[in-house]
């Protein structure tokens, strides 16, 4: 994968059991997927949220900043993103879930990114969609 993902924390905490038990959502919590080092360097190049790259979102479902280009990224989130969205990292968390042909990346990040929330800040569960709107997955 990439020298910053733990691969064998995930290997050791993912699997389809567990994801399947829990609640109240299927979800997974992965001690020590990043080095140590590289999440520090994440948290440290993290943007303000006074720099004017961030889009603002509020609604009745949201209070939030968001950064989904790109060419708006820290290089060391760039670099996150590079890997968590190829078609290696999806196979290889596909395989630990039982869900080899089941997950797809998305390289355009729609709805996906840096999210960041002021004080009074929120995000209200919701469903965005079913189905991608631009890669027409099933």
């Amino acid at each position: 994968m990439d020298k910053f993902v733990n691969i064998e924390s995930v290997e050791k905490q993912l699997s389809a059991e567990l994801w399947e038990c829990s609640l109240p959502f299927n979800h997974a919590v992965i001690d020590g997927f990043l080095t140590e080092s590289f999440a520090l360097h994440i948290v440290s190049e993290f943007p303000s949220a006074e720099e004017p790259r961030w889009l603002g979102y509020d609604s009745s479902i949201e209070n939030k900043l968001l950064i989904s280009n790109w060419n708006d990224f820290p290089a060391p989130h760039y670099q996150l993103f590079s890997v968590l969205t190829s078609s290696e990292f999806s196979e290889f968390i596909g395989r630990c879930l039982g869900m080899s042909d089941e997950l797809y990346p998305d390289p355009g990040l729609h709805g996906g990114g840096l999210h960041c929330h002021k004080n009074g800040g929120f995000l209200n569960p919701h469903l965005d969609y079913k189905q991608h709107p631009k890669m027409f997955m099933r």
